[in-house]
């Protein structure tokens, strides 16, 4: 299949969060909370969809792109070097991903609430299938790719293909495996291919008094990503309490999407007050690198929120983060 470069490269700049400012919206740095079905997007033509960058000014580990596909349209096929997961947001439709030109196409039927993962400069092409608009949110590591190459027509011009990820991302079906990796012992750790349903209605396995998840560790667990790491965690109100918080800081960033239920976040940025950010289903905010926080649900309700960070990276350099005790205003 060929399509033009400059089509290419456009898509891939817009999917990676890289697109000139004006054909994005941009989330403005005092923006904490996006409600994802309702935050404002710009079309752009030559792409099909309309899109917003999220995280603009904040983000610089991972890229958050908001994607809106009108309903019977679809994306030009590209392909990236860099690591990629896929929240659909609304709607419902399918991807063709192949992994070398001329080669067999895989098809993933998806709807909202699932998760994606295409493999690695694995060619995908994302179609809407319904008569309303599909929204979904790219999470990628564009930035650490674009931080070592400095030009991102590098990303969509390679050809080289990650078999054993492709492998994995084909055979493997969702499943729960023993405990390890570089967590601890709580881990309940996941395994998954190219895609992962309905995370918001997924049963999940207990991983301490009053917490439920799923972590998919950047061990190859999910499409074979390295840098990627996701987890849901489903906390019950009445089951937490403020003693068993803790404000915790880590050097990756993390953006949150809320599943289900409603909740609020302590954050503090070093040497500045503490901040109080209410959310609830639908929303989607940021922590940044080094910032305290901690997440609690807000009285007897039951969240569940997904989260997603490029820890892969860190880990593999040996940086596991920390964690201190709540901070006094």
């Amino acid at each position: 299949m060929r399509i033009s470069n400059v089509v290419a490269v456009m898509v891939v700049m817009a999917t990676l969060g890289v697109v000139p400012d004006l054909f994005a919206q941009q989330v403005s740095p005092g923006d904490e909370t996006i409600k994802l079905n309702q935050y404002p997007v710009k079309p752009d033509k030559d792409l099909g969809a309309s899109i917003a960058r999220i995280g603009e000014g904040r983000m610089h580990q991972i890229d958050v792109t908001l994607i809106e596909i009108a309903p019977g349209k679809q994306l030009s096929p590209h392909r990236h070097l860099a690591e990629e997961i896929i929240y659909i947001v609304s709607g419902k439709g399918h991807t063709l991903m192949w992994n070398k030109e001329g080669g067999k196409q895989e098809r993933y039927e998806w709807k909202a609430g699932d998760l994606m993962s295409p493999s690695m400069n694995a060619w995908h092409q994302h179609f809407n299938t319904s008569d309303t608009p599909v929204r979904y949110v790219s999470f990628t590591t564009a930035p650490v790719a674009l931080n070592l190459y400095h030009d991102p027509a590098f990303l969509s011009s390679s050809d080289f293909i990650f078999e054993d990820r492709w492998q994995q991302g084909i055979t493997q079906k969702p499943e729960y495996i023993p405990e390890g990796g570089f967590e601890s012992s709580t881990v309940v750790r996941m395994r998954v291919g190219h895609l992962l349903p309905d995370i918001v209605g997924r049963e999940l396995r207990q991983r301490r008094k009053g917490a439920w998840g799923i972590t998919i560790l950047p061990e190859g667990d999910l499409a074979g990503n390295r840098l990627l790491e996701m987890e849901v965690r489903e906390k019950k109100g009445g089951e937490f309490t403020d003693a068993e918080a803790h404000m915790h800081r880590h050097p990756w960033e993390v953006a949150y999407i809320v599943l289900d239920g409603e909740g609020y976040s302590n954050l503090q940025r070093e040497g500045e007050p503490k901040r109080v950010l209410n959310w609830k289903k639908g929303d989607m905010f940021i922590v940044e690198a080094n910032e305290y926080h901690d997440n609690r649900p807000k009285d007897e309700a039951t969240t569940r929120y997904l989260q997603v960070k490029a820890s892969g990276y860190f880990h593999g350099v040996g940086n596991v983060g920390q964690t201190i005790e709540l901070i006094d205003e």
